[in-house]
């Protein structure tokens, strides 16, 4: 039985956290990248992601930006979005929760917890 893999879109503009991304989960799910804010949602209207993996530190706009006009888009209403980073803010995880993220996990993460996440935001989004 050929089974669909599951788009994971991760947005960072470390090269080294989304080659590190690509390498955990390359294996389990079809993996896209997006190293700016810009380029994400060029990218989820294209590629319809089932989750993205979302850094809030980006080059050229705030992740929580990227969030928000996400969760405003009505294409993206299925789609799990969890926010990785390393501020360990509550106000941030607040803040994140509050415009729609899935999870929040900070980096440096262990891999286990994040594959945690993803499938738990699926399982609630029902993919």
């Amino acid at each position: 039985m050929n089974m669909q893999k599951h788009i994971l879109l991760a947005v960072d503009d470390s090269p080294t956290n989304l080659e590190l991304i690509k390498g955990l989960f390359s294996r389990d799910y079809d993996i896209r990248l997006a190293k700016s804010g810009a380029m994400a949602l060029s990218a989820v209207s294209r590629v319809r992601p089932d989750i993205v993996l979302l850094d809030i530190e980006l080059a050229d706009m705030s992740g929580l930006d990227v969030l928000s006009s996400m969760r405003n888009n009505p294409a993206m209403g299925g789609v799990s979005i969890i926010v990785v980073t390393s501020h360990k803010s509550d106000a941030f995880a607040a803040k994140a929760r509050e415009l729609g993220a899935d999870g929040y996990i900070i980096k440096p993460y262990r891999a286990d917890d994040l594959r945690s996440a993803i499938r738990k935001a699926l399982q609630s989004r029902r993919v």
